[in-house]
């Protein structure tokens, strides 16, 4: 039989895995696959269990949060193993299901990991950290990491629409920054920076599909820059609503290897959770590194 290890997030999200667990490991069973579950119990459980384990098994599948899935991406990276992962959406905004269309029924996305086929997929490298689909500083940023998680069970995605509302005072707020983009450099000011390889972000900003290719070894980069009067706010919100990201407000560029300097440090998220203040970071585009199966 093959063997496959599949990691549980039980704080995240809502119940939709809690009432199915039976049913999605007897979709694994049924297809022939000798199952250890392993539950985590902290931050940094899932990748510390990961690393030591990965070579041990034939796939891993993990259930939870974005926050979930990057520390079982970081946990396969650094184990030096090359396995499959499949993911099972189970927490509040899923974005990187979203970007895959992967199935929120628990039970299905079980499904469709036993029938599906690796794809392969880039993932970023912050500092020596990796990430799956977003590193991201400014505005907002840091919302869904300070969301409590009781909070984000209970309200789901309303959660972070409470949290950015206490943040809405900052919108002007802006920081200068030099950005370097495979050696050609720029400073502007911003209130809001990503580095992505993502359709969605928070569930909010969307990219058109034509923009992006989750493994084409190319990051996006959408900056955005402070509104300081109505109308600059008015061109803001058109621009986000009709996915215009080549305007005055608002500018997406794509590259290899990002640079991002600063003289304050700054707070980043990577995959919604804390990445840490930071006045000088440098981003890579690792290609094809993980194999996603769906």
């Amino acid at each position: 039989m093959k063997k496959l290890l599949f990691i549980i997030n039980p704080a995240a999200g809502r119940s939709s895995l809690r009432d199915n667990l039976l049913s999605v490991v007897k979709v694994f069973s049924d297809a022939d696959y000798l199952v250890t579950l392993y539950i985590t119990k902290c931050a940094g459980d899932g990748q510390e269990h990961v690393a030591r384990a990965a070579k041990e098994y034939d796939i891993i599948v993990c259930a939870g949060g974005d926050g979930t899935l990057n520390e079982v991406v970081n946990g396969i990276l650094l184990s030096g193993w090359d396995v499959p992962l499949g993911y099972i959406p189970a927490g509040t905004t899923n974005d990187f299901a979203s970007s895959h269309q992967l199935s929120r029924i628990p039970r299905q996305a079980a499904r469709n990991i036993v029938e599906g086929k690796p794809f392969p997929h880039d993932v970023g490298e912050f500092n020596g950290e990796y990430f799956t689909y977003v590193a991201a500083c400014g505005l907002f940023s840091d919302v869904s990491f300070s969301t409590p998680q009781a909070l984000k069970n209970a309200f789901g995605r309303f959660a972070y629409y409470f949290e950015g509302a206490r943040k809405i005072q900052e919108i002007t707020q802006e920081f200068p920054l030099e950005l370097t983009v495979d050696g050609k450099a720029m400073t502007s000011k911003y209130c809001f920076l990503a580095v992505a390889n993502s359709l969605s972000l928070g569930g909010v900003l969307q990219f058109p599909e034509d923009m992006v290719s989750l493994s084409d070894g190319i990051l996006e980069i959408l900056a955005v820059k402070a509104p300081q009067n109505p109308i600059e706010f008015h061109n803001l919100m058109r621009a986000m609503v009709e996915k215009d990201y080549n305007n005055d407000m608002v500018r997406c560029i794509h590259g290899k290897e990002i640079r991002v300097q600063t003289d304050v440090p700054l707070v980043w998220t990577l995959d919604g959770e804390s990445g840490g203040k930071h006045t000088d970071v440098t981003i890579r585009v690792c290609e094809r590194q993980i194999r996603l199966i769906y």
